[in-house]
């Protein structure tokens, strides 16, 4: 019995800890990408769709992406540890002068805003690869050459700035990009 109560008084410091210090995770369902398997590549791409954020100073921004630029950068992973790649679909606003980045590894995401000279940071590839960010739903689908990748946020979502713990932008409940993908030959 005591055993069993080292153990769940483990679990649960280990959950609080986890609920205190991190970005809201949940456990994530499988990216079942057409390059799921590739070790590595560049493809190119476009990317659609509107951010909607909220400054830490209360500043509602937009960033608008239609017919934007983008990319998939696949970067093979020696260890292929949980994955044999880290897949990183790169777009850009319609101006060019905002990045996103929409990285998986495994199961795991991490998304990067790269906004006015900063980056700003949701989710985590750590551990075991296999953290989600709650509240971004992902799907996957393929049709005559090309992969559409659907990025649709359920809930609110807190963006940090890379070493920093406090908020500095949150993505409103309703954004929503698609980058399209072609499945040709890497560049």
């Amino acid at each position: 019995m005591t055993r069993l109560k080292a153990t769940l008084t483990f679990i649960f410091i280990l959950g609080l800890t986890s609920w205190c210090f991190s970005q809201e995770m949940s456990l994530g369902k499988p990216h079942n990408s057409y390059f799921k398997n590739f070790k590595q590549g560049l493809f190119e791409g476009t990317i659609n769709g509107v951010l909607s954020l909220i400054s830490a100073k209360g500043d509602t921004v937009i960033l608008d992406f239609q017919k934007g630029m983008a990319k998939l950068l696949i970067e093979h992973d020696p260890e292929e540890m949980y994955d044999v790649s880290t897949k990183n679909f790169i777009g850009f606003t319609t101006s060019g002068k905002t990045q996103i980045t929409y990285m998986t590894y495994a199961s795991a995401n991490l998304f990067h805003i790269y906004l006015g000279g900063k980056r700003y940071v949701a989710g985590s590839t750590d551990g075991a690869a296999d953290s989600v960010i709650t509240g971004l739903e992902y799907h996957y689908f393929e049709e005559k050459g090309t992969e559409f990748l659907s990025l649709y946020f359920t809930k609110e979502v807190v963006f940090r700035k890379e070493d920093d713990r406090e908020v500095q932008l949150t993505v409103l409940i309703g954004s929503s990009l698609v980058f399209a993908i072609q499945t040709a030959s890497p560049k």
